[in-house]
């Protein structure tokens, strides 16, 4: 049926289009109708909701704080010509990394043109936003936290994070959830890690039999895998029949490991929440249970490509940015 659907309107978006001229405006509003409805057929439900909740929210903000910057501006100068991140980081007196986080965020959402790595030229939308009729239409508490903090890229957990700032609160996302008093937001927060792990799971994307071997390599006074961090995820997908036992076990992941020489210990989002030191102290008190030879560490996380990013990968970078204090690593920080 959903491919039925969208022969049906590439058919007719083909159709219109050959009529734009004559049809004008009105044509277009028709076609622009068709191409929103080819979306949606396109998207799973997962993602259209994904978008609505994660991406757009996220745009917004980003797109307030480059107006407090009057980056708009800056990039529209010599005719739109593009401009490095670097560039225009120097011509606003911000943190040129959370320059590059905030175009490369705004680069899905169309609002600025991506040329190269870290490069942005202009567009009809970024001529708009240039000009002062647009400064009034998006309000965000995220631009008192920047002017309070001279626009530095928050990475560091012990200062003042975009999180507290707007709660109020000297304290992390994770300390304060999970207060007392706050059982609802905590609630809501397991609620939202169960809906990432809905649709396609990770285990069905790779060649398990591969990483982990046969049935018969796993020795069988081993544990098979370690969900490290992982909340409800893994172990909410799980067949305990097929593979049980399954224990689940509350766990300090600064702390020593104490499952050891397991198969594989599996982090899906995990080290996102940390700086490059912490991440060293969390896999290194894996590494120390692990059997050399035999037990691997599983990674899954986001990785920010240098053009060209998905939507999702810059949303959760801003997700990390203003409740985490921290940022979704590009290639050459993930590599070893």
């Amino acid at each position: 049926m959903a491919e039925l659907l969208i022969s049906s309107l590439t058919h007719e978006a083909r159709e219109k289009a050959k009529k734009l001229q004559i049809d004008g405006d009105n044509g277009r509003r028709d076609l622009l109708k068709i191409a929103r409805a080819l979306v949606a057929a396109l998207e799973t439900p997962k993602e259209s909701v994904m978008r609505m909740t994660w991406h757009s929210p996220t745009v917004f903000a980003a797109m307030r704080l480059c107006m407090d910057l009057d980056l708009y501006s800056k990039i529209c100068d010599d005719d739109g010509s593009p401009k490095s991140a670097q560039f225009l980081a120097e011509t606003t007196g911000a943190d040129p990394r959370l320059v590059e986080r905030l175009l490369k965020h705004l680069a899905t959402a169309n609002i600025v043109s991506e040329t190269a790595a870290d490069v942005y030229g202009a567009n009809s939308i970024t001529q708009l936003l240039a000009t002062t009729q647009c400064s009034g239409m998006v309000i965000s508490v995220l631009s008192e936290f920047f002017q309070l903090t001279g626009w530095r890229n928050p990475v560091d957990k012990s200062q003042l994070s975009p999180f507290s700032f707007a709660a109020n609160v000297n304290m992390t996302f994770y300390d304060w959830i999970f207060q007392a008093g706050n059982e609802s937001h905590a609630e809501a927060f397991h609620r939202h890690m169960e809906f990432k792990t809905m649709d396609q799971k990770w285990h069905d994307t790779i060649p398990l039999d591969q990483i982990l071997g046969s049935e018969d390599s796993c020795r069988a006074e081993d544990v098979l895998l370690v969900d490290v961090g992982g909340n409800k995820g893994t172990i909410e997908e799980i067949d305990f029949e097929l593979l049980g036992p399954v224990e689940a076990m509350a766990h300090d992941f600064f702390m020593p490991q104490p499952v050891s020489n397991a198969r594989a210990y599996y982090m899906k989002m995990v080290l996102h929440n940390w700086d490059d030191d912490a991440c060293v102290k969390i896999m290194t008190k894996i590494r120390l249970a692990m059997t050399p030879g035999y037990s691997k560490i599983l990674v899954n996380e986001v990785v920010i490509p240098d053009t060209r990013v998905d939507w999702f990968a810059t949303s959760v970078d801003f997700m990390m940015l203003t409740t985490q204090s921290t940022e979704e690593r590009k290639r050459e920080n993930g590599e070893p």
